[in-house]
């Protein structure tokens, strides 16, 4: 399983419209699903501090949304029945990468400026014009492209972290991989 926390992906998908369409055949789940759903609300407030880092209700409903994008073409909201779960999975989620960016700066990672700019330019381009992307960033972050690549930097070194401790570890040795075959042969030998 990969574990990329890419903040362009993260997000896109919980910022902005999403394209999706339903079929007409589900018009009836639809109209059921709104129903039974209560909308999202942020005003910015801490939720959780992480080593002496708050996070907000903002990033909690971000992270909601990246969880359960679904919940854009429907208002800002959930089906009341699985709310407590998205929450508590995307407050687990919150708190996960948290840990991972705090680890990643304790060890003094880096993030190369070619990958951050490419990255970086890879998010504005998701757009499908220039004044869109203005639109978001002065909604999301106060016009600041410095807080928009913050943010970026900071998925960057997620990832990174994530990809050295988990991704790297996980495949195992040439040596390990000979071991593992031997062991199976000499098992298959004896039950044959």
């Amino acid at each position: 399983m990969k574990y990329q926390f890419s903040v362009c992906a993260v997000l896109l998908a919980a910022l902005s419209p999403l394209s999706a369409q339903l079929a007409s055949s589900h018009t009836s789940q639809e109209n059921s699903f709104t129903e039974a759903t209560s909308p999202l609300r942020a005003t910015g407030k801490p939720v959780v501090k992480v080593n002496g880092t708050e996070l907000t209700d903002r990033d909690l409903m971000a992270t909601m949304y990246s969880m359960f994008p679904y919940a854009r073409q429907h208002n800002g909201s959930v089906p009341k029945s699985m709310e407590n779960d998205i929450r508590a999975g995307a407050m687990k989620m919150m708190i996960f990468e948290e840990l991972c960016y705090q680890e990643a700066l304790r060890r003094k990672m880096m993030v190369p400026p070619a990958r951050l700019q490419k990255a970086e330019n890879d998010f504005a381009h998701q757009f499908p014009n220039p004044e869109q992307f203005q639109r978001y960033l002065q909604a999301q972050y106060q016009g600041s492209r410095a807080l928009l690549n913050s943010k970026i930097k900071r998925s960057l070194l997620i990832d990174a972290f994530l990809k050295s401790e988990v991704d790297q570890k996980a495949v195992p040795t040439d040596a390990e991989l000979k071991a593992f075959y031997d062991k199976t042969e000499a098992l298959a030998a004896k039950y044959q």
